[in-house]
């Protein structure tokens, strides 16, 4: 379960469940409400029950369902599930649970605060890149994504 923030295209939430159930949508919605308290927010979620299910006005969210067979409509979404799959579930041989939350949770950072986006200028958080300073480099995912940066003088 993915909750992406469109204006900055930044991962708000996310979580990782084999059996994604009712309850288990409705204890994240919950979480995610209480974090955003007070701000107008809407949700758009596709048409599994266990989306349809929950009265989202309960937690001060308005709910809007996408279309039966138009992915299209949740677009960002469905290209940011893409983007996980081939820039990091497809490198590994996965064995565990624990290993697929620790390489998404490494990925989520990457692409929050590294990986360039194109619908906002390319500029992750707004921040414009120093031109003075030695370049230097952090690797994400044991090297297989890297930022390159320039340090202070």
């Amino acid at each position: 379960m993915i909750i992406l923030e469109l204006n900055s295209r930044k991962i708000v939430q996310f979580d990782l469940t084999e059996n994604p159930c009712r309850e288990f949508v409705k204890q994240r919605i919950e979480l995610f409400s209480e974090v955003f308290e007070g701000q107008k927010i809407t949700l758009i979620h596709d048409n599994a029950s266990q989306f349809t299910s929950i009265d989202y006005s309960w937690f001060g969210i308005k709910g809007v369902s996408i279309c039966s067979y138009a992915p299209n409509m949740n677009a960002f979404v469905e290209r940011l599930n893409g983007s996980i799959r081939r820039e990091a579930l497809d490198h590994f041989l996965l064995f565990s649970k624990k290993q697929v939350r620790k390489i998404v949770k490494e990925y989520v950072e990457y692409y929050n605060h590294q990986r360039p986006h194109q619908g906002i200028n390319s500029i992750p958080n707004g921040e414009t890149a120093s031109t003075t300073g030695k370049i230097k480099k952090t690797q994400f995912l044991g090297g297989l994504h890297h930022h390159y940066y320039r340090s202070s003088a």
